[in-house]
């Protein structure tokens, strides 16, 4: 677990480490807590992003879309194809997303 969270009488958050059994950080307010949730969030989506093995070659999505394959799903091979063609033009802003 690593850390159990605790109410103040003062109304305030402290947080209480398992691994070093002690109190880390206290007079915490509820932004403190979601900073703190936050930075451990992006710290967990950058170690994802920078390991390799987490990413699957695109060639083998591809290939769930070609015809004659038995997979079927919500998404057409048509709907794909226009999609990929999205994919593979530079996207106009770094942090671009889509959702389908």
């Amino acid at each position: 677990m690593g850390a159990i969270y605790y109410k103040q009488p003062n109304g305030k958050f402290c947080r209480y480490s398992t691994i070093c059994d002690a109190v880390t950080d206290y007079n915490m307010s509820e932004y403190d807590i979601i900073k703190l949730f936050v930075e451990n969030a992006i710290d967990d989506a950058k170690k994802f992003i920078n390991n390799e093995s987490n990413f699957h070659d695109f060639d083998e999505l591809c290939d769930k879309f070609k015809d004659g394959n038995d997979w079927t799903g919500e998404m057409s091979i048509k709907e794909f194809e226009k999609l990929k063609e999205k994919m593979s033009k530079p996207s106009s802003f770094s942090t671009m997303w889509e959702r389908t």
